[in-house]
């Protein structure tokens, strides 16, 4: 086992060394929380056996440390980082052979917690983006960093699943765990440089409340595939080999166009004071290595989105009911009158049309929708509403 570095203490300062509740189990307790002597709290974590012995690393904790711990809000490291650590021997009948007080830098690298581990894999995040540049400092991170950092991913995860949203094959019907992604729960923030990191919305409580098993694998499945586009995105983005003129998915100009779009939200413009932006978790990237885009993917980016063809937007008069008013999204679902089963079209409206819509929700009579499409399948933007009655706004 690795040599410590510290100083002898007496062992019996941690008998019975005994876990009080296991935080974590593999072949045996490999985090626990115990009580010293004291009757103070502890958390212990694995570092090391031999034939004879197991190695623990112990540090005093308070019970707001083991929930942030439980909670993803802190790693197993970031909570053994505290003013006092101990090194605990113990034999595997459960004795205390020594002790000693030390320091987590002292511990080598193989024998502690990596720094990004979490105490469980459920709770790594999906999503972690990691903002560098001079004007980025410890306690001086501009506004607009914190702001283009989080609303880029949100931005790029909404653009992609709104194309998948899109798909004649969908039904129309807004996706909740969806419309969950929107937001990308924020898990943490940390403030060295500035890293933003989001956990799975499917970890959301009751997320899938009232869905039937067929729509809740749909619906991750959609997720899955959300994650699919963005390191296909990423894969072409930082592959140096291919072709400067190629798209990311050559035989799809509208999913690549979604893909490029996305991929704008999430590169560092020539005017930010982001100079890199490193991008790692599970929902981005195929490996652990991290990926990283600097102000230059900006302009490949924007490159690409000129050769890409534009959709063609048309005019569209709908007739239907309005249903399912999602006041954060502004979006209503308009359900077709004269058809079966009936069609839904999902709209979105701006500000000055909120009072007409809520004054036609849920009522039997149908109103007419002038809005703009670019598919049978798309979201509609809405212009206007009419009654079929009458030639003025409803």
């Amino acid at each position: 086992m690795w040599q410590i570095k510290g100083k002898p203490i007496d062992p019996k300062r941690f008998t019975p060394f005994e876990p009080l509740r296991v935080l974590n189990y593999y072949d045996g307790p490999r985090i626990f929380t115990s009580r010293d002597t004291d009757d103070g709290l502890c958390l212990a974590c694995w570092s090391d056996e031999d034939e004879n012995l197991s190695r623990f690393l112990v540090v005093p904790v308070s019970d707001q440390i083991i929930s942030d711990l439980e909670g993803g809000i802190l790693t197993v490291c970031e909570a053994l980082t505290q003013p006092r650590l101990w090194v605990v021997d113990v034999c595997h009948d459960g004795t205390l052979a020594e002790a000693w007080i030390s320091n987590l830098d002292d511990v080598p690298e193989d024998s502690k917690p990596q720094s990004r581990t979490m105490l469980h894999r459920s709770l790594e995040p999906i999503l972690s983006l990691r903002a560098t540049g001079e004007s980025i400092r410890p306690g001086e991170i501009p506004g607009s960093v914190i702001r283009s950092t989080v609303e880029g991913a949100q931005k790029a995860i909404k653009c992609l699943a709104e194309y998948e949203k899109e798909l004649p094959s969908r039904q129309g019907r807004p996706s909740r765990a969806l419309q969950k992604l929107y937001d990308l729960p924020v898990q943490r923030t940390l403030a060295a440089s500035f890293e933003v990191q989001f956990r799975s919305p499917l970890n959301e409580p009751n997320l899938f409340e009232g869905l039937e098993e067929e729509q809740i694998r749909e619906e991750k499945d959609v997720l899955r595939r959300v994650g699919e586009h963005l390191k296909t995105g990423l894969d072409w983005l930082t592959d140096t080999t291919s072709d400067a003129s190629a798209i990311p998915v050559p035989g799809n100009p509208e999913l690549s166009r979604a893909i490029v779009k996305a991929l704008k939200f999430l590169t560092p413009s020539p005017h930010s004071p982001i100079r890199e932006l490193e991008i790692r978790g599970d929902m981005a990237t195929r490996s652990v290595e991290v990926v990283r885009l600097s102000q230059t993917a900006r302009i490949i980016v924007n490159g690409a989105l000129s050769r890409i063809p534009a959709l063609q937007e048309r005019r569209v008069e709908l007739k239907g009911r309005i249903r399912e008013l999602n006041e954060k999204l502004m979006r209503f679902e308009l359900h077709a009158v004269n058809s079966a089963p009936a069609l839904v079209r999902i709209c979105e409206f701006e500000p000055e049309l909120w009072d007409d819509i809520y004054e036609r929700l849920g009522v039997e009579e149908s109103v007419d929708v002038l809005g703009i499409e670019t598919s049978s399948a798309s979201i509609v933007r809405v212009l206007d509403l009419i009654r079929p009655e009458s030639t003025g706004r409803a």
